[in-house]
């Protein structure tokens, strides 16, 4: 009888030992992020959010994070074949890159990924699609004899692919599959012409779309800086924010901190950063570029964004931390300059 008591105090002790080894740990250490800590232990950023009640990717040094263990045992050991393969969004990366990267197009990836409404923003550690089965609608074309008129657009200054869709009642998906030449839709141009409705043709178009090289490299670098900025979006503002930290910024410390993880070493303030680049009018501002500031009207810069595009920039702002604002109001009469260092 005492053997069998001991055998099932055993027995339980093992049961309570293996469920409590089911649930990991970790403590944020500085460097950390969520994207590096999932590779680290085998699980999804989702998971991660999930179980520590995070609604952002923010996380700050010495915090502790749970881990399901047992999702990563099931993970491993599961013999099921996957049906969706995913990719993390990694600093740098376009649409466009990573469609290249998995051998599939940009059309492609946004039918596999239907939650991604704009093209032009997407943010580091974001899972997508990349391959597997995707949710199709059936639709049944009739044959008809009437021929379909074509209507087209001609790109004006702030245009962006997404907000063309948008003006004419169609998906950005449905105006790529309009415009096969249009490979990147990060990068149109100033009269571009682009269809917006017309019946959708397989065949190559033979029209040839004339780029500058140079203005395509700085809309990549700007985008992926406008990506990484996104990432942060309701971080809290503290005056004076260390560099080191990303739990909180201010306004030179944002920008020192995204730029930097391009390798791009700012200045801490932002009197400082705007000695730096190219100055640039109002007019010709593009995503990546540095926007200062005089909040106080006292001929003294201030304040520092960076520029997203549609009159818009992310900056941390002593009212709501990081955030995206329009220029076109409370910021616009406080401009001061704009710096292009891309």
């Amino acid at each position: 009888m005492k053997k069998i008591v001991a055998s099932s105090l055993l027995i339980g002790s093992l049961f309570i030992a293996n469920e409590a080894s089911a649930q990991e740990s970790h403590t944020v250490q500085s460097g950390d992020s969520l994207w590096k800590i999932s590779h680290d232990y085998g699980v999804s950023i989702s998971q991660l959010k999930e179980l520590n009640n995070l609604s952002n990717s923010v996380i700050y040094p010495n915090q502790k994070l749970v881990i399901d263990a047992k999702a990563k045992i099931a993970e491993n050991t599961s013999s099921a074949p996957a049906t969706t393969s995913t990719y993390m969004v990694q600093s740098g990366d376009t649409l466009s890159k990573i469609a290249s990267m998995h051998s599939t197009s940009v059309s492609k990836l946004l039918e596999l990924n239907p939650s991604i409404t704009n093209g032009n923003y997407i943010y580091v550690n974001q899972e997508i699609n990349v391959s597997g089965q995707q949710t199709t609608t059936t639709t049944t074309t009739k044959k008809s004899t009437v021929t379909e008129t074509t209507s087209e657009y001609t790109v004006k200054g702030g245009d962006s692919l997404s907000r063309i869709a948008s003006k004419h009642g169609i998906s950005l998906n449905e105006i790529l599959s309009l415009n096969p030449q249009i490979s990147n839709p990060s990068l149109i141009r100033v009269g571009q012409t682009v269809k917006v409705s017309g019946q959708v043709s397989s065949k190559s178009s033979t029209t040839t779309t004339t780029t500058t090289t140079t203005g395509n490299n700085v809309s990549a670098s700007g985008q992926s800086i406008v990506a990484t900025g996104m990432d942060y979006i309701g971080t809290p503002y503290l005056f004076g924010a260390s560099t080191g930290q990303t739990n909180t910024f201010d306004c030179s410390s944002y920008m020192h901190h995204i730029f930097g993880e391009h390798g791009i070493n700012l200045p801490r303030t932002s009197r400082q950063q705007a000695q730096l680049g190219t100055t640039v009018s109002y007019s010709n501002l593009q995503k990546g570029d540095l926007v200062f500031f005089d909040t106080n009207h006292d001929g003294v810069i201030n304040h520092v964004g960076v520029y997203v595009g549609n009159n818009e920039m992310l900056s941390a702002t002593s009212s709501s931390g990081v955030k995206v604002s329009n220029m076109a109001y409370y910021w616009k009469d406080r401009y001061v300059t704009a710096k292009r260092i891309l």
